[in-house]
Order: C-alpha cells, then sequence, then structure tokens
C-alpha cells in the first residue's frame, strides 16, 4: 500500500506507474537483446517495434508490465 504523506497524488501516481512497468534492463533480459539496443531504438525512433516507453523525471525508460506480450502480438522476435 502506498500512503500519502502530504506529498500529492502525483506521487502517488508515479509510484504506482513504476510498480506497473520493467525497467529496460528487465525488458531486455526478457526478449534477450542487450539493454542498449532498446535505448538507441527509442532515440532513433521513438519507440521499439511499436511499443514506446514513459521516460521518468531521472531520464530512465519505464516499459509496460506487458511489453512482452505486445512485441509478441506485433512478431517481433522474443
Amino acid at each position: 500500500m502506498i500512503t500519502n504523506f502530504g506529498l500529492g497524488d502525483s506521487v502517488q501516481q508515479k509510484a504506482a506507474t513504476q510498480e506497473d512497468s520493467m525497467t529496460t534492463f528487465e525488458l531486455s533480459r526478457a526478449i534477450g537483446i542487450q539493454a542498449e539496443s532498446l535505448r538507441k531504438a527509442v532515440a532513433r525512433n521513438g519507440h521499439y517495434f511499436g511499443l514506446t516507453p514513459a521516460r521518468l523525471p531521472n531520464g530512465r525508460l519505464s516499459w509496460p508490465d506487458d511489453s512482452v506480450a505486445q512485441l509478441k502480438e506485433r512478431g517481433a522476435k522474443c
């Protein structure tokens, strides 16, 4: 449970979003590629096979939990 200590609803929403997501490293391991390949694809195209991550305030990428399933549906090699 996320407790709001007077920090506002946006902090709770960000925390919930981060819990429902994967890091670039986690996704790269799940699909068998290097994390840098994901970062390069997003930097060049804005997406990886149509999958667009959220950019966190610290600059890191946050991928949806169902990213692997989405990529398999789109025919990407996983």
